[in-house]
């Protein structure tokens, strides 16, 4: 027997094709239904008319009878492809489609024949070959491309894709691009912004809400945060850019969505740098040996960001931004086109944290190459502050009489490390940690959180209320501790319980001074908790 595990439609530009809409069908059967499926080829060729002599495994006919379907009902479709997985005996199948209604009940419809086949020894196609008929003559004829598929109404895209960063750095794009002018819808993880003004709430990465910010009628320019698990279930939400900024790329997320390694994952990141348009402007990481190798196109402009000062110019950039006496410095191959002191970039805290200096690079680079002028970025980069307003969640500091309180939404180890960066510039006789594992992350990822937590904090707690994503509860606190201990084998730590506040219990635990920080959204709604305490006056907030 075949099982279908998931169907999914790529809507626009995708990890395998930039030029076709596909149906990626993830099927699993064993060995033996394998030799049973080939053994159907001549059958499915002499009797049903589908050629399948090009079709050589078990995993290309079914993808190559899933084309034929929709072909023999007058679509003209080329592509098909099956790849294997991880997983032992899954697959994924690859076809073409242009009635996503036609591509979903091809896939099903060609897994119910070939099982009528193996149990039964006959099928029929004649009623799946109706409804795809009927689909065909019902529905507005399709686009032949990617590039009509997706709204007439072009507007220009500054698209921002990244491990970690890729928030702030969209978030500023879109205030210097508001304060030059521009009506500019942006999407973020944590909503749709036209304007400054939200208009929808929560992770809106993915290509629905891109498309949402590109229908809106008052939009100028899109600035559109684009995330690995958006671009995966249904590709990106656009044809092309004009810019793309792809902040780094780390080994986060791996093990998701078929993606094993970190240079696959590099590929997902990458796809916003192959829609760019002729003469479009990739703005990479010169120290991310992943984002170095995505300047193979000679068509377009390129620039790139060091935190180190003085960095070798590439052989391919237009600009270059780096840091020099405590400024950032952005130089094309002929003079210095852009200067600005750190302590006029209020996002680096004074230059003290290097992954915020890095977003302002890339935010500065992608608004230089989209043509606003040097003293709008600047005015606009000095009127942007780490604040719950401008960017909720990435280093807001909260001020109470006898402590104070950080959020900042870091989940990986990398994100552990910038904050552990910052937390060395800060002055406090106590310095307490909230934490939380992420489930469907590696276990070395997470025991890496707890040997960070153990660097940089003096008293830990774990509270593992959510997040959980296939794993049980304690089998992560287990990974955290395990980190902890393996990092400071007499560190003080606690676990919580889920029904415990967690912002509560450490104000509980907090000397006079303490500096409390709340990591990986460990918080519901942690803005509107800091400020409900800051209304508490046994709190004696400032």
């Amino acid at each position: 027997m075949i099982e279908i595990l998931q169907v999914q439609a790529l809507r626009g530009p995708n990890i395998f094709s930039l030029d076709h809409r596909l149906i990626v069908m993830r099927v699993k059967f064993d060995e033996k239904t394998a030799a049973s499926i080939f053994e159907l080829k001549n059958i499915m060729t002499q009797k049903f008319g589908i050629d399948l002599s090009l079709s050589s495994y078990p995993h290309l006919m079914i993808a190559r009878i899933a084309l034929e379907l929709q072909k023999k009902v007058a679509y003209q479709l080329s592509y098909f492809n099956g790849l294997e997985t991880n997983q032992k005996d899954v697959w994924r199948i690859l076809f073409e489609y242009h009635s996503e209604q036609a591509g979903r009940l091809a896939a099903h419809a060609t897994v119910k024949m070939l099982n009528d086949l193996l149990l039964h020894g006959n099928t029929n196609p004649d009623d799946a070959l109706t409804e795809l008929q009927n689909i065909k003559n019902n529905e507005p004829e399709p686009s032949l491309s990617i590039q009509e598929s997706l709204n007439p109404n072009r507007k220009p895209i500054i698209a921002v894709t990244g491990t970690n960063g890729k928030t702030t750095t969209s978030r500023l794009i879109a205030h210097i691009c508001q304060e030059a002018g521009y009506c500019t819808g942006f999407t973020t993880s944590d909503g749709i912004y036209i304007n400054g003004q939200i208009i929808e709430t929560g992770d809106t990465t993915g290509p629905a809400s891109a498309a949402e910010v590109l229908r809106h009628p008052d939009v100028e320019l899109a600035v559109l945060e684009t995330a690995r698990g958006g671009i995966l279930r249904a590709g990106l939400g656009f044809a092309e850019c004009q810019i793309a900024v792809v902040t780094n790329v780390q080994s986060d997320h791996l093990g998701l969505g078929d993606i094993h390694t970190i240079e696959e994952m590099a590929k997902v990141k990458g796809l916003i740098v192959e829609v760019l348009q002729a003469g479009g402007a990739a703005i990479l990481n010169l120290e991310n040996e992943h984002t170095k190798k995505m300047s193979s196109q000679s068509d377009l402009r390129y620039g790139w960001f060091s935190i180190l000062p003085q960095p070798k110019m590439p052989s391919n950039c237009n600009w270059l931004a780096f840091v020099e006496n405590k400024s950032i410095v952005v130089k094309t191959r002929d003079s210095i086109v852009f200067q600005l002191g750190l302590d006029q970039v209020p996002i680096s805290y004074h230059g003290t944290v290097p992954f915020m200096i890095e977003n302002a690079m890339a935010a500065i680079l992608a608004c230089l190459a989209f043509g606003i002028s040097t003293e709008k970025i600047k005015n606009a980069v000095s009127s942007f502050y780490p604040s719950a307003e401008q960017t909720p969640g990435r280093l807001n500091i909260f001020d109470f009489h006898r402590f104070r309180v950080m959020i900042d939404f870091a989940h990986n180890p990398d994100g552990f490390a910038g904050v552990k960066e910052f937390l060395n510039h800060i002055d406090a006789p106590q310095k307490i940690g909230i934490i939380t594992g992420t489930g469907d992350r590696p276990d070395e990822s997470i025991v890496k959180l707890g040997i960070l937590s153990a660097e940089m904090f003096d008293h830990i707690i774990v509270h593992q209320a959510k997040f959980h994503r296939g794993r049980l509860r304690d089998d992560i606190v287990h990974l955290l501790i395990k980190g902890i201990l393996q990092s400071k084998p007499n560190a003080s730590y606690e676990f919580i319980e889920d029904e415990i506040e967690p912002l509560a219990y450490a104000i509980s635990k907090a000397q006079d001074g303490a500096f409390i920080t709340a990591l990986s959204d460990v918080l519901d709604n942690p803005i509107q908790l800091i400020k409900s305490y800051q209304e508490n006056s046994t709190l004696n907030p400032v």
